[in-house]
């Protein structure tokens, strides 16, 4: 009897262990955004697609941007609650095709710290 009591109480022991922990995890919880802003300085108008990944931000797909022109792209956030990264792609490509290039931006989202950067 004694020894199934033991049980018991280490098994309620272990529960409150564990939903502490979880409790204490989600209150530390944080996420890495950034808001995406790009420019083109081209001489030509470009297209430009973007694919998010896994990340919140909206998918683009052939978006005219004029010589010189700028959009903003809004917020890309990595969200996820175990250390996770977001690549988001960008791609961009002039009129006729002949010329484009591809940029990756990453949001790292991990538990001492978040970052952003460019891949390239």
């Amino acid at each position: 009897m004694e020894n199934s009591l033991l049980i018991s109480n280490f098994k309620q022991w272990l529960f409150l262990i564990l939903l502490s922990s979880i409790s204490i995890s989600s209150i530390c919880y944080s996420n890495a955004r950034s808001e995406i802003i790009i420019e083109n300085n081209c001489s030509v108008p470009i297209f430009l697609n973007v694919a998010p990944g896994n990340s919140t931000g909206k998918k683009i797909d052939n978006q005219k941007l004029l010589a010189n022109e700028y959009i903003n792209l809004g917020q890309y956030t990595n969200d996820k609650i175990f250390n996770n990264t977001s690549i988001i792609n960008i791609n961009y490509h002039s009129e006729n095709l002949q010329n484009n290039g591809s940029i990756q931006f990453s949001l790292k989202n991990g538990w001492k710290s978040n970052k952003a950067y460019f891949n390239n």
